[in-house]
């Protein structure tokens, strides 16, 4: 069988930290008042009795303590409560994951990129016939907005589930 470790007399910060599973900067806060028993190199040594108190029992009756249980279960049930109403909205798509929505933007950027790229080679043959400077402007636009309103359609049906 293992031996239990003997408490020691005299503890620091990280080790009450260690023995506790408590941040040192919370029993730190909380154990403030006490006094420093003696100092070796950069530790402060308090004894380990009134480090254990402070951390754990109120230092009088008139104070509240700053365990307070009742307060640690309604913030868990809380954030439980919270953490089950982002998984239902979700589940009812009123919500789109964050890796959904990279892949339906790579999407419509690639089909945004697939129709510029098009446009030369569609708009090539027509343009070397013409003549007019407003003729090609006018082509050029009416061009540009058969695209764009392609992809606006794509969007929505992307967003509408229609993939």
């Amino acid at each position: 069988m293992k031996q239990a470790e003997k408490i020691p007399e005299f503890t620091t910060l990280s080790e009450a930290s260690r023995f506790t599973g408590m941040q040192p900067r919370t029993i730190k806060k909380r154990i403030e008042n006490l006094q420093v028993h003696h100092t070796m190199g950069t530790n402060n040594f308090y004894k380990t009795l009134d480090v254990i108190k402070n951390i754990y029992i109120k230092a009088n009756d008139d104070e509240k303590s700053d365990l307070n249980l009742t307060q640690e279960k309604a913030w868990y049930y809380r954030e439980l409560t919270e953490k089950v109403r982002i998984e239902k909205e979700k589940l009812a798509d009123n919500l789109l994951d964050a890796e959904e929505m990279m892949i339906q933007q790579t999407k419509v950027y690639l089909a945004f990129k697939e129709k510029l790229l098009n446009l030369a080679v569609k708009l090539g043959p027509r343009l070397s016939k013409m003549k007019k400077v407003e003729a090609i402007i006018e082509l050029l636009e009416t061009c540009h907005k058969e695209v764009l309103l392609e992809i606006g359609s794509g969007v929505e049906e992307d967003v509408d589930g229609e993939d």
